[in-house]
């Protein structure tokens, strides 16, 4: 089954004037990424093009930050009624401009008007007229805004016979001021009137001269205006479709095009290739036009997209191998090793069944129930990974007795209860974590001879530091030290016996892994001493990489540990076992103990096992969307 779904590339010969229809449903579609076309490619096929290269996607999105923010504005002051819907159209630029520009003006007027609305009403109401204010050679006469708190300011002027004001209180801050005079005292007024914070105000040409008249004009204007408004924003699908076309300009830097003929490029998944031949020969009815679209394999050299393809069970573990990078089509989808490595790791460290049963729950309800965010993050994909760490942590608490830091009869052959006290289990737990660290190790090393198999370069394979060579060696050295030595894998049941001397044949396997070596500085003509550096490091770094696996135990006894001392406050104090043990402890194993068990984890999984094999150099698949 594979695990990396092949892609094809498409190649798509158009009439220049098709490509925005074109690239517009192709981003509906949402199947395809695009590719940056090479000239010389197409050198080759006898077609000359040139490249789009320009500030439109760069418009769009500046024009699309205006109309965003002019929408918030218009939303303060009228009701928008309705909401985009899923037809989106391109546009172009000078349209969405010239939208844009007309929401503003729009605007603008919109809050002119509601500005003098409350101000002509008090007018109306008290009979004044927005003809009645202005000047003459003689007289003068305006009418504003002031604050209350302000009006004592007004005794500058009050009792003169050449000077008359009225005040009209509009609320409990503010009133409408009405102040005429001869021209001559104008100066005096306005300073007065300046110092009290008087905002005059200033009514346009248009504005009718009866105040009745006015109010009508006003409520005309004002709907008219909220009708065009409604208008404009349902043409751009309430901006829906200035991204739309923004998606579409930035397309364009994609591809090469002539003033005739233009040439779209992509990757597609196999799985999707009958969408996309349906969607072109639609295209074709569509602009009654000759559209050529072929499709071949990958060339040697070139970098398709990498789609991860996983059955349901693995799924959640492809955030772990997109976290470290993305695998190329030239190696195997790591997904399933580090999901399993990593999943076995954490359960070793954290053998509790109670705690187990805990994570599951916690990970259905992430998982399953809550599905809205939290805190703006969405725990999906933790809490299905929350449920797999709780299954492990389940079966490896059941192997060695521990429930909620509670002491249980182990199920492990040759396990007894209180084997923290025995020293020759703690012995044998240490050396079962070397062992597990072998074992990464090997299938790492394996794993990478498979890679190397795959990207066609056999002599990294059969002959490199980290191929088949490195194999041998290590497992003839691993096999010499603990058939010298002995280990006892199931405590009682199974056991590596003591070969002392007899233990050597086994070196002739590392040896047949450095004659590999040495063969593969002759073929490549390195030289024996050049390439000696970097095997040495290699291999320091192998048997560090297995030592490192010694934190295995480390966490896994730190946990039963706690159990024991659990164990030991309920026999001394229940009251304290209860409470400092049972509900604090477990809270603090749930809580930090898990975290750091979870990060040590990751780090063996991906330190210690991924770096052997998993090369990262794919890239994401991003298909193109309008």
């Amino acid at each position: 089954m594979e695990m990396i779904v092949p892609v094809k590339k498409i190649t798509i010969i158009t009439f220049t004037e098709y490509v925005p229809y074109i690239l517009g449903e192709m981003g509906k579609l949402g199947v395809i990424q695009l590719r940056r076309l090479a000239g010389k490619e197409y050198v080759e096929r006898k077609f000359m093009g040139e490249r789009v290269i320009g500030g439109e996607p760069e418009e769009y999105r500046k024009l699309y930050e205006r109309f965003s923010k002019i929408y918030n504005e218009l939303a303060q002051v009228m009701k928008i009624e309705g909401g985009p819907t899923e037809e989106v159209k391109s546009m172009p630029l000078d349209e969405v401009k010239g939208i844009i520009e007309e929401l503003e003006r729009s605007f603008e007027q919109l809050k002119y008007l509601n500005e003098i609305r409350p101000i002509i009403d008090a007018m109306a109401k008290h009979g004044i007229n927005p003809g009645d204010l202005g000047e003459t050679e003689l007289v003068f006469s305006a009418a504003g805004i002031i604050k209350n708190e302000s009006l004592p300011l007004l005794k500058a002027i009050e009792g003169r016979r050449d000077v008359s004001y009225k005040v009209y209180p509009l609320s409990d801050e503010e009133s409408l001021l009405y102040v005429s005079g001869l021209f001559e005292v104008k100066p005096l007024v306005e300073k007065t009137l300046l110092k009290a914070g008087f905002r005059r105000i200033k009514l346009k040409p248009e504005v009718p001269k009866k105040a009745d008249e006015a109010r009508k004009w006003i409520e005309e204007q004002t709907e008219t205006l909220k009708k065009r408004i409604q208008e404009l924003i349902v043409e751009t699908n309430y901006g829906k479709s200035i991204v739309h076309s923004m998606h579409v300009a930035s397309a364009q830097t994609e591809i090469i095009r002539s003033k005739m003929i233009s040439v779209i490029g992509g990757w597609v998944p196999e799985p999707k290739l009958p969408v996309v031949k349906s969607f072109i020969e639609k295209a074709k009815k569509r602009t009654k036009s000759i559209i050529i679209a072929y499709f071949e394999d990958p060339r040697p050299g070139e970098e398709p997209p990498t789609i991860l393809k996983n059955p349901k069970f693995l799924k959640a573990y492809e955030v772990l191998t997109r976290q470290y990078g993305t695998p190329s089509h030239e190696e195997i989808d790591p997904t399933p090793a580090l999901g399993m490595i990593w999943t076995i790791l954490f359960g070793l460290m954290f053998p509790d069944a109670g705690q187990g049963i805990a994570l599951i729950v916690l990970g259905y309800l992430f998982g399953y129930v809550i599905k809205k965010p939290i805190i703006g993050m969405r725990f999906t994909t933790i809490g299905k990974l929350m449920i797999r760490l709780g299954i492990a942590a389940f079966v490896t608490g059941l192997l060695v007795g521990e429930f909620f830091l509670m002491e249980i009869p182990p199920l492990f052959p040759g396990l007894r209860e209180g084997w923290l006290h025995h020293p020759v289990y703690i012995i044998w737990l240490l050396k079962t974590s070397i062992f597990f660290g072998i074992a990464s190790i090997i299938t790492a090393l394996i794993l990478n001879i498979v890679n190397c198999l795959k990207a066609h370069e056999k002599v990294e394979a059969l002959l490199g530091e980290r191929g088949l060579p490195a194999l041998l060696i290590f497992i003839g050295l691993v096999a010499t030290i603990f058939s010298f030595t002995g280990m006892t894998i199931i405590p009682g049941v199974l056991r590596i016996p003591t070969m002392g001397m007899d233990a050597l044949p086994f070196l002739g396997i590392s040896i047949v892994g450095a004659v590999l070596l040495i063969v593969k500085s002759i073929v490549t003509r390195e030289g024996a001493i050049t390439s000696m550096g970097p095997i040495i490091e290699d291999f320091i770094g192998l048997f560090s990489n297995m030592i490192s696996h010694l934190r295995i135990a480390g966490f896994a006894l730190a946990h039963v540990a706690l159990g024991a001392a659990v164990h030991e406050m309920m026999r001394v104090n229940p009251a304290i076992g209860i409470g400092m043990g049972l509900i604090f402890l477990n809270f603090f194993c749930l809580t930090i103990e898990l975290m750091v068990v979870m990060i040590q984890a990751l780090r063996l999984t991906y330190y210690e096992f991924a770096t052997k094999f998993f090369r990262a150099t794919g890239t994401p698949y991003k298909p193109y969307r309008a």
